[in-house]
């Protein structure tokens, strides 16, 4: 059994994955909340966010990129996606 990620592994994760440090420590939060750190969560829900296109891909000479929007439909489709997966 995999012990569950503290919030800092599961910002580098996802700072790794989107190729962002600055701005991402929120969405980490949020994900590391609702999955408690365990790491099948953790992807499961990174992956269903990036289905529904929720996630952008960070590219250093572009404008910022991270999660797609910040009002509260996004943050409703945020949670509506954690529920489908159990966390």
């Amino acid at each position: 059994m995999l012990d569950p990620l503290s919030l800092a592994e599961v910002t580098e994760l996802i700072s790794d994955t989107l190729n962002n440090s600055e701005t991402i420590q929120p969405l980490a939060e949020l994900i590391w909340s609702k999955t408690g750190g365990n790491p099948f969560f953790v992807m499961q829900l990174l992956n269903a966010l990036d289905r529904e296109k929720l996630l952008k891909f960070y590219f250093p000479h572009l404008p910022y990129s991270g999660i797609k929007g910040s009002g509260s439909g996004t943050l409703r489709r945020f949670r509506v996606l954690a529920s489908q997966i159990g966390v």
